[in-house]
């Protein structure tokens, strides 16, 4: 007794392992035809989308001509179906709403392959006697009127219910199918064709040529995406160099639009990144992809493409105060921020007649230079009219900021009230004489006379010969004011 309840035991396990084995297969069977079928779309074929009594006739099968109509970009055809209202099944119809096969001869099959492969064919109606359907990857039944040999494989075993599906395996790859009603007419209602959507990405293909400085990110040129029958998102991933969006706003090397139920669709943004190098991006491209989906390439052309090397650029301010001072002194200077970037040179100023320059407020000179390192610098500038500058007016002068390949920048002085004053010298050496009043006001001048204040190696000459000299009035008086 014990022996045969250990045996039972033993089996009972063998028939657990054995189940579990087969759910585990059924499962991973189960799981790999759903990863085969990926987005699915059906095309539902009625008496009304074939166009009714027009297409179908009324009670006339016409001696088997073929009967043609299209749906959703699909050819089907049909031989020995028509419309009677008087023997449809539903009591009292007053207009076609089954599709009649008649017994024996009727088929419906497509005539252009299907966009995937079938995976099933569902139809509904009444049924007494058994119904066929058959799969191929090729037209079924020849277009020739009364010519109803079907050519194909049977999906199946031949069916009396009145509704039923026959389903294909994932090898079979059959794109066209046939139903062939057998020994007694078959009222139709609908028929449903399930097939498989092959993922599938469209877009541009190509650019316009994307050009730049470094440092700068190119104009973005933007697209229509769209994926269709997918199973995950639509990736758009961009080259070394680019950067992509789905906002026009925010940029990435890659960015992703979601799928639903199948479909995808956005505005892509492509551009050179600000940060790419320096050189040229001919015939690189902006990836699309998807899970099980045919990558699409969006391709910039084979020339014209390039980040190129910043040009020299220099800026300060345009324009001063005005400058005033008098002959000898040299004005007040006037201090402005300069820089330069992407240089290939020192940085110089020049300043105009009349005018000097220094970097350190300082050292003046007519002419200074800024050193520039890695392409770069910036100084404080100043500027001033010289002591040695003529008396005169030095309104709208310039002082030009220059290095090799840079737009030249002037800082200009303004259009009025720029100007070096005369100055006043002082003679000494001399003296005027007191008298007694004699009723007129001529002075007696004495001594030596001599100039001061003059600047210098200035030659300026004192003619003292001929000189007269006369009070403020003829009156008496003390500290009079004397015209020489």
């Amino acid at each position: 007794m014990n022996q045969i309840l250990s045996a039972t035991k033993i089996t009972v396990s063998k028939m657990r392992i054995s189940i579990l084995f087969n759910v585990i297969f059924a499962m991973i069977l189960m799981t790999s035809v759903n990863l085969s079928f990926g987005q699915t779309a059906s095309i539902t074929i009625t008496n009304s989308s074939i166009g009714g009594s027009t297409v179908l006739g009324s009670n006339n099968y016409n001696s088997g001509a073929e009967k043609t109509w299209t749906q959703s970009g699909i050819s089907f055809g049909g031989k020995a179906i028509t419309c009677n209202i008087t023997n449809t099944p539903t009591t009292g119809a007053t207009t076609c709403q089954y599709i009649q096969a008649q017994a024996t001869n009727g088929v419906i099959y497509n005539t252009s392959a299907l966009p995937g492969r079938i995976i099933s064919i569902q139809f509904t109606g009444t049924a007494s006697v058994a119904s066929s359907c058959y799969g191929g990857t090729s037209r079924l039944v020849n277009s020739t009127a009364a010519n109803y040999i079907v050519s194909g494989t049977q999906i199946g075993t031949a069916q009396t219910n009145t509704t039923y599906t026959w389903s294909t395996n994932a090898s079979d790859n059959y794109t066209y199918f046939c139903i062939l009603r057998g020994t007694s007419a078959q009222y139709f209602s609908s028929i449903v064709v399930t097939y498989a959507v092959t993922p599938s990405i469209t877009g541009t293909a190509t650019t316009s040529a994307f050009t730049t400085i470094f440092g700068t990110a190119s104009t973005a040129q933007t697209f229509s995406i769209s994926g269709s029958g997918l199973t995950d998102s639509l990736k758009a991933i961009a080259p070394t160099g680019f950067e992509v969006s789905k906002d026009s706003s925010t940029y990435k090397d890659s960015v992703a639009f979601a799928q639903t139920s199948g479909s995808a669709s956005g505005r892509l943004s492509i551009r050179l990144k600000a940060t790419a190098a320096i050189g040229s991006y001919n015939s690189v491209s902006v990836t699309l992809k998807s899970t099980g989906a045919t990558s699409l390439f969006i391709t910039t052309p084979s020339s014209g493409n390039a980040v190129n090397t910043p040009p020299p650029t220099i800026t300060g301010t345009a324009t001063t105060s005005a400058f005033s001072t008098t002959y000898g002194t040299a004005s007040a200077a006037q201090t402005f921020t300069i820089s330069g970037s992407n240089l290939t040179d020192s940085l110089k100023a020049k300043a105009p007649t009349g005018f000097e320059v220094s970097k350190d407020s300082t050292n003046f000179k007519d002419s200074i230079s800024f050193v520039q390192t890695s392409g770069s610098v910036s100084g404080r500038l100043s500027i001033r009219l010289k002591a040695s500058a003529t008396v005169g007016s030095y309104n709208s002068k310039t002082i030009s900021l220059t290095s090799s390949g840079a737009t030249t920048l002037y800082i200009t002085t303004p259009a009025s009230g720029d100007t070096v004053l005369r100055k006043s010298l002082t003679i000494t050496g001399i003296s005027v004489s007191s008298k007694y009043y004699d009723g007129n006001t001529t002075a007696t001048i004495s001594g030596t006379p001599s100039l001061v204040g003059i600047v210098g190696t200035d030659n300026v000459t004192l003619n003292s010969s001929s000189v007269t000299a006369n009070f403020n009035n003829a009156n008496p008086g003390s500290n009079k004011a004397v015209t020489i």
